[in-house]
């Protein structure tokens, strides 16, 4: 399973902190906020959630995939481990 695509989501896209740079992209580019991301399993969308990236370190993701009977709520943590490149870890 690949993460196809991770995106903004559009309500927020011009309110992101940071998000100003060149034409290769943000120059300081920042992972808080609500993100629109897909999953790509076999060339086919496998799921897809939204998620909230907060400044603290920690992730709410909702799982659209799954019921909320089943528990379609994941809470993490994260850190960032290079420039564009974050280490996610779910706890539930």
């Amino acid at each position: 399973m690949g993460l196809a695509g991770s995106k903004l989501a559009p309500a927020l896209r011009d309110q992101a902190p940071n998000q100003q740079g060149g034409p290769d992209g943000p120059a300081n580019p920042s992972i808080v906020g609500l993100w629109h991301t897909t999953f790509i399993s076999g060339g086919s969308v496998w799921d897809e959630a939204f998620e909230q990236w907060h400044s603290d370190g920690t992730e709410l993701a909702v799982d659209n995939a799954v019921p909320p009977l089943l528990g379609n709520v994941c809470v993490g943590v994260y850190k960032q481990t290079g420039p564009r490149t974050y280490k996610l870890h779910h706890v539930t």
